[in-house]
């Protein structure tokens, strides 16, 4: 039985001719791709213009309220007609790392009024009259679509001649060098709406448990916008506060207020260092340590009104306040950012000062829920509600000024552990610790550090409360005087704190005899009679 070979497959004609129409549909969507793509860009490029053009309107509306509109000749480039005579229109230029007249720059597009990177590393022209204070019409190019600075008459006629209005959109998408330029101006302009006077919006700096900044806008419209500047680097950011947006991990936003957060130890990538000093953060440009400047302003970036602020506020960026080498503490936060590993402080304090009692409950009380603090550095987290010993790093003198540290619980396996880990140089003076429990599974503890280098200690006095009694104290280390207190209108005296109720009025535990109080206590047996009463 002979068997039929069937041949299957496709001749070499068929393969080439699916391959050409293939061919001929991928041109064709090639081209549309294309058009699509510069279409959408050109969008955009209109946007970034409008925008521009609503904040160049209404700071040029306020500068000229306020008389500083062309103060030193500040104008921009004039604009002539066919016999040469200026016409009192200007054209303001903005190339990349070329900002023109910086002067009318801040006052046509201050720090802030537009994002920063359209305000400095875009290439746009404002055209203006200033008398009245309005602008006519805003280009803006996309990378490569440079605008030139110096004069030339046929520059400007060329791009008012080829590119004004809608009537040239399409060749918009062909400018200079592949650029897609941006326009906004004409008829549309001239309808925009005018809204009411903005309020400035409600706004607090608070630098306590965390450094952060609560913002309200009291406004029906508009939108508010953060600027930050450091006063130390002179680094500036901006941070737009829209409740419609999607929000960053620091900023939170409930029942119509913000809150942005600048420093928390409590957090992962949360403190000051990780949020304006990191590539990735709000900004890489700002020093950790420095005084921080925020100013909120309410603005409108679809309708003609003037911007209004709500005023400065200025905190440091770390501690309760920084005066040359010398740091404030007023907050455990504080306290912990002594720590190089915690805030990467970039030039550290050679003193520190403390300004009032500290307590580890309230921390945790102001903080709210399970709280662990967050070292940086070397990926460590503590355990759940417990505090992270204080290792500066560098030479350091703490003065506790008399206050005192209080509650703090320290549960680690760190190398070192106590209210400060480890003290090489410097030394503590004037400080009171109470109710500090240390522990340490794997290194060296201690009330005040877990080891200690070259420091000088003077003043220090630990305290441990009695079980059951929170307004008693007991002192470790040697007795004092008996305590005169008052009672009415005469005077009673008391048996010194570290004497035991249980023992009948005598001294107990190492350390704690003291000739002076029993020859007190012999002289005076009624108080020991009281003390077996009690």
């Amino acid at each position: 039985m002979t068997k039929r070979r069937r041949n299957k497959g496709f001749t070499l004609a068929e393969v080439l001719l699916v391959v050409g129409i293939i061919v001929i549909l991928a041109g064709v969507s090639f081209i549309n791709v294309v058009k699509h793509q510069r279409a959408m860009k050109q969008l955009e490029m209109d946007g970034i213009a409008k925008e521009i053009f609503v904040a160049a309107q209404n700071h040029l509306s306020m500068a000229a309220s306020q008389g500083y509109l062309g103060l030193g000749g500040q104008t921009g480039i004039p604009e002539t007609d066919e016999d040469g005579q200026e016409t009192g229109v200007y054209y303001f230029v903005v190339n990349p790392g070329d900002s023109g007249d910086e002067t009318l720059l801040d006052l046509m597009l201050p720090f802030g009024s537009v994002d920063e990177t359209v305000r400095t590393g875009g290439s746009y022209i404002v055209r203006y009259q200033k008398e009245p204070a309005l602008v006519l019409d805003v280009f803006y190019a996309t990378p490569g679509g440079h605008f030139p600075h110096s004069y030339v008459e046929t520059e400007y006629d060329t791009l008012m001649d080829d590119y004004y209005g809608e009537a040239h959109k399409l060749d918009r998408r062909k400018y200079t060098d592949g650029a897609v330029l941006g326009w906004y101006g004409g008829v549309e302009a001239s309808v925009l709406p005018v809204a009411d006077a903005l309020e400035p919006p409600i706004f607090r700096l608070i630098n306590a448990e965390r450094l952060y900044a609560t913002v309200r806008n009291p406004n029906d419209g508009g939108k508010v916008r953060l600027t930050v500047e450091g006063l130390t680097s002179g680094a500036q950011t901006t941070i737009e506060l829209d409740p419609a947006a999607d929000q960053p991990s620091y900023i939170k936003y409930e029942d119509g207020t913000f809150t942005v957060i600048f420093d928390d130890v409590t957090a992962k990538d949360m403190h000051f260092n990780d949020l304006f000093c990191t590539p990735g953060g709000v900004s890489a440009d700002f020093v950790p340590g420095e005084d921080i400047r925020v100013t909120a302003v309410a603005y409108s970036d679809d309708a003609l009104t003037l911007p209004v602020s709500a005023g400065a506020r200025t905190e440091n960026s770390l501690y309760a306040g920084r005066s040359g080498s010398r740091a404030e503490i007023g907050n455990i936060r504080h306290l912990e950012n002594l720590a190089a590993d915690i805030s990467s402080v970039a030039s550290p304090p050679a003193e520190a000062v403390q300004l009032g009692d500290l307590s580890w409950t309230a921390f945790k009380s102001a903080i709210g829920g399970t709280v662990s603090v967050w070292d940086a550095a070397n990926e460590y987290k503590t355990k759940d509600n417990t505090f992270l010993p204080v290792t500066p790093g560098y030479d350091l003198h703490y003065d506790g000024a008399g206050h005192r540290i209080a509650d703090v619980a320290v549960d680690t396996d760190l190398a070192n552990a106590g209210v400060f880990g480890a003290l090489e140089n410097g030394g503590v003076s004037d400080l009171e610790l109470l109710d500090c429990t240390i522990k340490n599974t794997a290194g060296t503890a201690g009330a005040l550090a877990g080891s200690m280098g070259s420091c000088t200690v003077t003043g220090l006095r630990p305290f441990l409360r009695r079980r059951g009694d929170r307004h008693r104290l007991r002192r470790i280390g040697r007795p004092h005087r008996l305590r005169l207190r008052r009672h009415g209108a005469a005077e009673r005296r008391e048996p010194p704190r570290h004497l035991d109720e249980r023992s009948g009025g005598r001294p107990r535990g190492r350390g704690l005899r003291h000739p002076r109080c029993e020859k007190q206590l012999r002289r005076r047996p009624h108080q020991r009679r009281r003390l077996r009463q009690l």
